[in-house]
């Protein structure tokens, strides 16, 4: 069983006609509105061994919580924890540092 969690960006809603315009259809698009490509970031992702789950993600949570986190994945079959987390100007070692410390999680690799 994997549990996982990630946070996605909000996108506008399409464009709906003016019911009052000449020749228009209620509820018929006007124009598809542009979705702006999203800003490529850089990413770090750590990797770690799990062995207690009980209470990890909240621990974990806590830890990382200055950090733009998009994807926190544990593995219970596995065993193991996923967490990338989004942008720059971060000391990684420290992140890794702060991951290491967490009751449970064993061997915190990233890059």
């Amino acid at each position: 069983m994997t549990v996982g969690a990630t946070r996605t960006a909000d996108c506008p809603a399409p464009a709906v006609a003016d019911p009052s315009a000449e020749g228009a259809v209620p509820g018929r698009l006007l124009a598809a509105v542009a979705v702006p490509e999203p800003i490529e970031r850089p990413v770090t992702v750590f990797t770690a061994a799990v062995v207690e789950t009980d209470g990890l993600l909240a621990r974990i949570a806590v830890q990382l919580n200055p950090y733009d986190v998009r994807e926190l994945r544990l593995c219970l079959d596995e065993g193991s924890l996923r967490v990338v987390v989004e942008g720059e100007g971060f000391d990684a070692d420290r992140v890794a540092a702060r991951l290491d410390k967490i009751i449970g999680v064993l061997d915190v690799s990233y890059g």
